[in-house]
C-alpha cells in the first residue's frame, strides 16, 4: 500500500474540553455538540435577490377562490363546500372566475 491509499483518521477537538473526539457529531468525552448551524443573520432584504426566488406557475383556480373567501370567515365544512359550489349557478361563480384571472395577472 503506497502513501495515497493509507487510512485517515479525522479527530475534532471539543471547543468545551479541548478532548479530541473521533466522532464529529459530538464529543466522545463531555457530549458537546460539535455540529453548530448558526443562522446567518448579516443578510437585509435589500440584498437578497427577488428573481431568484421560485414564483408560483399557475393562478388559483375559481373553486380555490371560493374557498379562500370562506376561510377568512372561519372554519370551513369542505363536504358542504363542495356541495354548495356544485349548486351554485354561473352567474354567482363569476365573481370568483374575476378573481382568479386577477390572481394571474
Amino acid at each position: 500500500m503506497d502513501a495515497s491509499q493509507e487510512p485517515v483518521q479525522f479527530v475534532v477537538l471539543c471547543g468545551r474540553c479541548n478532548f479530541q473526539s473521533e466522532d464529529f457529531a459530538s464529543c466522545s468525552q463531555c457530549g458537546n455538540n460539535l455540529i453548530q448551524i448558526e443562522q446567518n443573520s448579516s443578510v437585509t432584504e435589500d440584498e437578497v435577490d427577488l428573481e431568484d426566488q421560485p414564483t408560483r406557475k399557475r393562478e388559483i383556480n375559481p373553486l380555490g377562490m371560493y374557498l379562500r373567501e370562506l376561510k377568512k370567515s372561519g372554519k370551513v365544512d369542505l363536504n358542504l363546500a363542495y356541495k354548495n359550489w356544485k349548486d351554485m349557478d354561473e352567474e354567482s361563480k363569476v365573481v370568483y372566475n374575476e378573481m382568479s384571472l386577477k390572481d394571474k395577472e
